[in-house]
Order: C-alpha cells, then sequence, then structure tokens
C-alpha cells in the first residue's frame, strides 16, 4: 500500500461622423431527455423522451430502464442522472459538465470524466474508470473496479458516509477548502494503492478517514 501526501478587445472603429455597434446575443436552450429506450443504442432520437439526441448542453436522466443505452462515441452532456440502470459505455467517454449522479446503478467499460459542481456516486458498481473534478464529491455504498482520480474543488465540508469498496487505484485530492471526508459512517475497503494530496494551501484545507467511527480498511 502507498501512501503519499502533498500540500502544498476591446477595438474601436469610427468613420467619420458615423458610429456602429454590433451585438451579438447568446441564447442558451437545454432539453431534459428521459431514456426509454426501445434498443440500447444511445444516439436513436425515438430512444429519448422528447425525441432527439442529448447534446452538449442537455440533461439526461435514465431511471429504471428496461432495455439500457449503450454509447457507440464520446458524449458530452450538461448533467446526467442514472438510478437502477446499466450504462455501457463500449470503451468510451462520457463526459459531464455540471453535475453527475450514480444510484443503484452498473458502469461499464469505459470513462466517466465529470466537472462542474457535483459528483455523487452511490450504491453503484463501477466497471469503469473515473475522473472527477468538481466543487462537491460523495462515496456511499459504491464498488470501483477501475482507477479513479477525484479532485474535490469546493469550499464547502464534504461528508461520505463509507461502505465503498475501491479494487483499483484511487488518487484523491482536495485542491479547494473545506473538508473531505470518508468514512462518515461505515468503513472503506481499498484494496489497491492510495494517493492523497492537499494541494490548495488553504489552512481549511483537510481529507480526513474515518472521522465518525467508520475506519479504512487496507489490503495486505
Amino acid at each position: 500500500m502507498i501512501y503519499t501526501t502533498t500540500f502544498i478587445l476591446r477595438k474601436t472603429f469610427s468613420c467619420f461622423f458615423v458610429c456602429c455597434f454590433f451585438i451579438t446575443v447568446f441564447s442558451f436552450s437545454q432539453t431534459t431527455y428521459n431514456w426509454n429506450g426501445s434498443t440500447s443504442d444511445w444516439n436513436t432520437p425515438t430512444n429519448w423522451n422528447p425525441n432527439g439526441v442529448p447534446g452538449s448542453s442537455d440533461i439526461v436522466i435514465i431511471n429504471s430502464a428496461s432495455i439500457n443505452p449503450s454509447l457507440s462515441a464520446n458524449t458530452t452532456v450538461d448533467q446526467f442522472s442514472i438510478t437502477s440502470s446499466t450504462l455501457t459505455l463500449n470503451g468510451f467517454t462520457l463526459f459531464t459538465s455540471t453535475s453527475t449522479t450514480f444510484t443503484g446503478s452498473v458502469i461499464t467499460s469505459g470513462t466517466i470524466q465529470a466537472s462542474g459542481f457535483l459528483i455523487d456516486m452511490g450504491t453503484t458498481q463501477f466497471d469503469a474508470g473515473i475522473t472527477a473534478t468538481c466543487e462537491d464529491i460523495f462515496f456511499y455504498g459504491s464498488t470501483f473496479n477501475q482507477a479513479i482520480n477525484i479532485s474535490k474543488t469546493g469550499v464547502n465540508d464534504n461528508y461520505s458516509s463509507g461502505g465503498n469498496t475501491f479494487n483499483a487505484d484511487a488518487t484523491l485530492t482536495e485542491a479547494g477548502a473545506g473538508l473531505f471526508a470518508f468514512q462518515y459512517n461505515y468503513d472503506d475497503n481499498f484494496n489497491g494503492n492510495i494517493v492523497v494530496n492537499c494541494t490548495s494551501g488553504n489552512s481549511n484545507s483537510r481529507i480526513v478517514f474515518g472521522i465518525n467511527g467508520g475506519q479504512s480498511i487496507l489490503a495486505d
């Protein structure tokens, strides 16, 4: 077992007496897509309600799918939530920009790359790698069978209740402020190497294991 801790255009135009102003107005359109697939293909419009394929600014909700979705290319969405379903990544990466929530699900064969304000990993089996840089990060009751690299950037105290099993290497970084706490209620099992970093230089920045009775159980 390896432990390491690091502390650490403006332009002006004029033409005689005439001034022209150009204003560009950007509109933001976001659609919430619910999976109701009759096939597994993510990119089939009729597998979504409303009809269409989610884009990079959209919200995706997958809840108790009868036919589970499968990626056929790298995919970006704004917000992603999956409950009681399986997502097959097929070697591709799912990118999320704002929030990412996993509950009671299975994620296989690829990579999750999350950013934004939240990643919440609850009671889910991850047979996929995870890279996340988010303000708030929570783990509870999940199994991680591929390497994860997680960086908390926010100022809030984050308490993860525990009950997780890490079967591959885990890199955990506090890059913001506040507390990044593990095993608040239940034990976590670490069967790979752990790398722990505090990089922000903020005096309130801390990573704590076993804060409320839970323990870190380390493989020999």
